[in-house]
């Protein structure tokens, strides 16, 4: 076994598939849901401060148990996401965009397109058919004129009340079987997989 400063595990699942760093895709029955190894690099480091140092786990089945469950996480939050833009009449794209206009308040198209990858093109699209569905408006910026931002119109978000009102109400009764402590490592768990999320998107952008 070669010493954890200079190795490090790639263990990232694609369909079965896991991926060596020289970029080989293994596809055999004993390499699946193996641990690789891979010698002779340092582990990377972010600059947000999440280490990258992916040494060999103590308890191989739990961390392989949560990775597995993040995979079905994803997919699930993902299905219910098209059920919540079906519901609402939207596309998912104008759905998560709409999330973003909620979360921030206010948000000009730029900002929607270097948040989402889109293209400012795309985007226009996008608070088009938002802005037809009544949940947007366009408004300009009474200090400056040239800026037009993309805000919501609460008196017609009632039906998003109908998806995450009671989501809201089942993910409290789930925090409730959980104490402080362990509250707070969820939380910085979710924190850091944001982090990670995000810079992997960012890269898959290149």
């Amino acid at each position: 076994m070669h010493s954890a400063p200079v190795c490090y595990i790639l263990m990232i699942k694609i369909s079965g598939f896991i991926i060596r760093q020289n970029g080989r895709f293994v596809d055999t029955a004993a390499d699946r849901n193996a641990t690789r190894t891979v010698v002779g690099a340092r582990p990377p480091e972010s600059e947000d401060g999440v280490s990258m140092d992916h040494r060999e786990p103590a308890h191989p089945e739990l961390f392989n148990a949560l990775l597995e469950a993040s995979r079905r996480l994803s997919t699930q939050t993902v299905f219910f996401h098209q059920a919540a833009a079906k519901y609402l009449g939207l596309h998912i794209t104008d759905h998560k965009c709409l999330d973003i206009v909620l979360g921030m308040g206010r948000a000009t198209a730029g900002q929607l397109a270097e948040l989402t990858g889109l293209t400012t093109g795309a985007i226009t699209s996008v608070i088009n058919r938002l802005e037809k569905a009544g949940f947007v408006r366009r408004a300009k910026d009474p200090n400056d004129l040239r800026v037009v931002y993309v805000e919501p119109i609460p008196a017609n978000l009632r039906p998003l009340g109908d998806i995450f009102g009671p989501l809201a109400e089942a993910m409290s009764a789930l925090f409730a079987r959980y104490s402080e402590d362990e509250l707070r490592l969820i939380l910085d768990y979710t924190e850091r997989s944001i982090q990670v999320l995000a810079r992997e998107a960012e890269r898959l952008r290149g």
